[in-house]
């Protein structure tokens, strides 16, 4: 059975990827790369609300748990996934 951290983590690995590919397919390059970044720090603070209501709802739960969880792997996912569809955009594979 998931706990609720493991399914605040696997939510924020999700959103992860859909937000580099939404930064992807924005065309946020060069000048405007900085607006990428905010789009994806933007969802992982609405992941953080997500967190707070929905999944440990009105059980107690320390502040750093959900800021801390899944940061790393959610800033590596997005990442990857924003320079893997400019990757293979270039190419013209997608």
């Amino acid at each position: 059975m998931m706990t609720d951290s493991n399914k605040l983590f696997w939510t924020r690995a999700g959103l992860a990827v859909l937000a580099g590919l939404v930064s992807g397919i924005m065309n946020f390059a060069d000048e405007t790369a900085y607006y990428g970044v905010l789009l994806i720090i933007w969802v992982y603070l609405i992941s953080y609300y997500i967190g707070k209501n929905i999944i440990f709802g009105n059980k107690p739960v320390d502040r750093s748990t959900l800021i801390m969880t899944g940061i790393g792997t959610y800033i590596m996912l997005s990442l990857f996934s924003w320079i893997l569809y400019y990757t293979l955009h270039y190419v013209n594979f997608i």
